[in-house]
């Protein structure tokens, strides 16, 4: 497996009533007051959306800027693992992941987003899916999972996530603002 990159990254889709470039500098500015470093920006000709580098845990800066709940944004997401959009790839990955994030006793679900790909999301839930709960005996549950494998395809790369409870509650913008309000 060829991981695209060594830094820590956030998933960020922007709100298209603001420009990409508003929404950019936005999204640094908040960043840089969180970390006190300037991320740097990718996003391979995707003009909704891009990949931040840091230095930092990426989960730990997801959730203060999901607090912040700005408006330029539509999705906030840690990334655990950025792999190229390869069917190997991502399975070996989605494995390491399980191993190393979700517990003994905790239950797990695996839900893929995708967007400009031709990988078929069925393989991804179901197959690789099996192939966690074979290897390290987690149960499914795809209602309420402890945690969630949330795997992002979007051409050239896929970027693999494991959220817990409150962090699947956070990266959906519209419980935010539910959480938000008095």
């Amino acid at each position: 497996m060829r991981f695209l990159f060594i830094f820590m990254m956030i998933f960020v889709t922007f709100n298209p009533t603001y420009s990409q470039r508003y929404c950019i500098a936005r999204i640094r500015k908040m960043i840089r007051r969180f970390v006190g470093k300037d991320p740097k920006f990718r996003n391979w000709g995707w003009n909704s959306g891009g990949v931040f580098l840091l230095e930092v845990e990426p989960h730990e800066l997801a959730e203060k800027m999901w607090m912040e709940n700005p408006d330029h944004v539509h999705t906030i997401l840690p990334i655990d693992r950025m792999v190229r959009e390869e069917y190997d790839d991502i399975k070996k990955a989605m494995l390491e992941l399980a191993c190393d994030k979700i517990g003994q006793n905790e239950t797990f679900g695996v839900k893929v987003r995708k967007r400009r790909t031709n990988l078929h999301s069925s393989i991804i839930t179901r197959e690789f899916g099996r192939a966690i709960q074979e290897r390290f005996h987690h149960s499914v549950d795809l209602k309420n999972p402890d945690k969630l494998v949330l795997v992002t395809l979007l051409s050239p790369v896929a970027m693999i996530s494991v959220l817990n409870k409150r962090e699947q509650k956070l990266y959906r913008r519209e419980s935010r603002l539910k959480m938000r309000q008095p």
